[in-house]
């Protein structure tokens, strides 16, 4: 009993390569026997044992090794999203703590009739008919959804502080958030910003919220 514990050990201890191996040379021994004949005279009664041990200690190895890897990806993925969410969007976040912004959306278009005149008025708008097509087709389904959004209270909105902290970690900031700020920061030098918040300052507002609460819920998982 001891030496069948030993010789397990022995076998467990292989690299998983070598395992494998002997698994499929033990399984080959045991259907074709004259490759038996390349197996000592003392371990070809073994060869039986052999032909299914070793497949379920490889499987387990291989199982065993896929898990780890697994896991390894994982870790590496929530410290990644611990990195972001320090260097980053923790601070972006902060910046909207006595900043409160606002958001109200309408339809223009919230009936099929209304949709349909859209679409009428494309068709006949005296565009090239391919093209009219097109846009009368994108009409039937565009509701007109409009969001208008404005800092109510503490502030205008932070473009600079938000510009200063991306470009201070840009590769923890990635590069969606490097485009919707860069998208933010021209618009705001092509049409200056009233008492209201431009489309993009809004779509880079969002964005910074949806992320800084994804990031937070995968840190919270890795600490734990």
């Amino acid at each position: 009993m001891e030496t069948t514990s030993k010789a397990i050990e022995t076998l467990e201890g292989l690299p998983t390569w070598m395992l494998t191996g002997f698994a499929v040379f033990a399984v080959m021994a045991w259907a074709y026997p004259p490759l038996q004949a390349a197996v000592p005279d003392a371990m070809r009664t073994y060869i039986p044992i052999l032909a299914v041990l070793l497949p379920i200690l490889a499987a387990f190895a291989l199982a065993a090794r896929g898990f780890s890897a697994l896991d390894a990806k994982s870790i590496e993925r929530r410290a990644d999203a611990a990195l972001r969410l320090g260097q980053v969007y923790a601070p972006l976040v902060a910046l909207f703590v006595r900043r409160h912004v606002t958001a109200c959306s309408g339809v223009l278009a919230p009936r099929f009739k209304h949709r349909f005149a859209n679409a009428m008025a494309e068709l006949t708008g005296g565009r090239r008919p391919w093209r009219a097509l097109r846009r009368a087709f994108r009409a039937l389904r565009d509701r007109q959804v409009s969001t208008s959004a404005e800092v109510e209270y503490g502030g205008e909105f932070p473009m600079a502080e938000i510009h200063a902290i991306v470009t201070a970690n840009p590769a923890a900031a990635g590069p969606t958030l490097l485009n919707l700020v860069r998208r933010a920061d021209r618009s705001r030098h092509e049409d200056p910003p009233s008492h209201g918040l431009l489309t993009e300052e809004y779509a880079l507002f969002q964005h910074i919220h949806a992320q800084h609460s994804q990031l937070s819920a995968a840190a919270n998982r890795h600490a734990a």
